[in-house]
């Protein structure tokens, strides 16, 4: 036996994340956002409202499932109860409005409010995710597998185009 005792203040019942499918859109591109929602308590838990804030530079196209209701920019999806173990997800198109700021960060927020299964509202949860404005060059590149802060197979890939455009020229130059 043991007289140890372990007090949680608060743990969350709820687990969510936001997700963007892409890190640069230009403007006028389309984009995704997910939504992941997980019971990871002991418990069912009720009254699940998800309430998505999409920034200034984004506009929302549609979703699935189509939100409870909205207000400017900001969407509310009544998720109900989840049971426990319950996984769920939304799913969200949006596209960067004609006028966005290229290289401007355009943050979404999620927060998520529940109560317990008595009926006590708990701590939210909230999640973001950023999506920069682009260049038409940029999201192109991206598109190839290109990226300015890329990882090692990135570099790889430029030192083999530096390499052809350097043995093209010196043949060029040779052979004239």
């Amino acid at each position: 036996t043991s007289n140890k005792t372990t007090t949680i203040l608060n743990p969350s019942m709820m687990a969510m994340d936001l997700s963007a499918d892409r890190s640069t859109a230009d403007r006028n591109g389309t984009f995704n956002y997910t939504i992941r929602y997980r019971n990871i308590g002991i418990n069912d838990v009720d009254n699940v409202l998800v309430k998505l804030s999409l920034p200034e530079g984004v506009k929302f196209v549609t979703s699935s499932p189509i939100s409870s209701s909205s207000d400017a920019n900001v969407y509310f999806y009544r998720i109900g109860r989840v049971a426990k173990g319950q996984i769920g997800s939304i799913s969200i198109q949006a596209r960067v409005l004609e006028d966005a700021e290229i290289g401007s960060r355009q943050i979404a927020t999620a927060v998520l409010d529940y109560d317990d299964i008595f009926g006590t509202p708990q701590k939210n949860i909230s999640s973001s995710a950023i999506v920069d404005v682009g260049t038409g060059f940029a999201s192109l590149a991206a598109a190839v597998g290109f990226s300015f802060c890329g990882s090692a197979w990135t570099y790889f890939l430029w030192a083999i185009i530096l390499i052809l455009i350097m043995a093209i020229a010196y043949l060029y130059f040779k052979i004239s």
